[in-house]
């Protein structure tokens, strides 16, 4: 990963559990040395408001909302895009977690339970640069490459790569 690199990022969410989740909240805090918070697209999701504050990504399932806990209705994906900062640190890593809180029944209900979880720990990491030395221009037509001869004058550069 590179600087200004378009990042996707999706947050999968599966009930498991023995009931419905109501009204989930998810919160996924942007690290602001990796992310530019400015560049923050997604793809709506009927029932949910997504927006960014800052650097923290807010998805909040509306009252009533509801994720099944039956199979083939208990998952529901989350997409957003981001580009990483033009001035990220080379050869670094980076950590990702979400957040999220969900209810037993809906918020309306004097019975109602909080439950959390997060996300598993996701590693972004960008590349590491590397310089060479290579020859530029020789005294002599017949060298190729860095074989050269001796008493040639001989004109080096620097390469430098960065992904």
């Amino acid at each position: 990963m590179d600087g200004s690199d378009l990042m996707n990022i999706s947050l999968l969410v599966t009930n498991t559990g023995n009931s419905p989740a109501y009204e989930i909240r998810l919160t996924d805090p942007l690290n602001s040395t990796l992310f530019d918070p400015t560049t923050f697209t997604y793809t709506p999701v009927p029932g949910y408001n997504i927006y960014i504050n800052g650097s923290m990504v807010y998805i909040i399932g509306n009252p009533g909302t509801f994720l099944n806990n039956t199979s083939g209705n208990n998952t529901q994906y989350f997409n957003f895009t981001v580009n990483a900062t033009n001035n990220v640190p080379s050869n670094s890593t980076f950590t990702n977690q979400a957040n999220g809180i969900f209810y037993s029944m809906p918020t309306a209900f004097n019975q109602t339970r909080v439950s959390s979880v997060s996300s598993n720990l996701v590693n972004i990491k960008t590349v590491a640069p590397s310089v060479a030395k290579v020859v530029v221009s020789t005294s002599e037509p017949d060298s190729t490459g860095n074989n050269v001869m001796i008493g040639e004058v001989v004109g080096y550069g620097l390469k430098f790569n960065n992904s």
